[in-house]
C-alpha cells in the first residue's frame, strides 16, 4: 500500500484543506479495516470492533497511514511522516473538530506561524467543510457518523 504523505502550503485556505482531506483518508482507513465502533456503556469509552469475535482494540495501526488512538468519543491519528490529526464524534454521531485541532494539525507540519482564527475562517468558507457552530466543524457529506447505541 502507497503510504499517506501529507503536503501543505502555507494559506490557511491549503492547511483548512489538507486537514479535511488527511481526515477523509484516515477515516476510510480505519472503516476497511474495522468493523465498527461499541461503547459498553453509556460514559464508557468507545473502541473499535475488529473482524474476529468479541475483539475491540482502542489502538493500532493502519497500513501506509500510520498510528491511530481511539480516546473518549475521538480518534487521533499520527501519519507516518509526522503529521498529526484528531477528531471526535459528536452527541449525534457526526465528527466533529475545531480550530484547535486544525491549528496542532498545521504545527505537526511545520506551519507554526498560522493564526488560529484564520483556520477558523478558513474553515467556515471551506468547500469541504460544514460549520455547525462559531468554531466547530464538520466533514462535508460525512460518511463516518457512528452510532451512539449498543448493540
Amino acid at each position: 500500500m502507497e503510504q499517506l504523505v501529507i503536503t501543505v502550503g502555507d494559506s490557511p485556505d491549503d492547511i483548512v484543506a489538507r486537514f479535511a482531506d488527511t481526515i477523509v483518508r484516515c477515516l476510510t482507513a480505519l472503516s476497511r479495516e474495522y468493523i465498527g465502533f461499541e461503547r459498553p456503556a453509556v460514559g464508557q469509552p468507545m473502541a473499535l470492533r475488529t473482524r474476529e469475535a468479541q475483539g475491540t482494540l482502542r489502538s493500532g495501526a493502519l497500513e501506509g497511514i500510520g498510528r491511530f488512538q481511539i480516546h473518549g468519543r475521538g480518534c487521533r491519528f499520527e501519519l507516518m511522516d509526522g503529521a498529526e490529526v484528531d477528531v471526535d464524534w459528536a452527541e449525534d454521531g457526526r465528527v466533529q473538530f475545531d480550530s484547535w485541532k486544525i491549528l496542532m494539525f498545521a504545527r505537526s507540519v511545520g506551519r507554526s506561524s498560522i493564526d488560529r482564527d484564520a483556520l477558523r475562517a478558513a474553515a467556515g468558507t471551506a468547500p469541504t467543510i460544514e460549520q455547525i457552530d462559531d468554531d466547530s466543524f464538520t466533514i462535508a457529506g460525512d460518511d463516518f457518523t457512528v452510532s451512539w447505541g449498543q448493540d
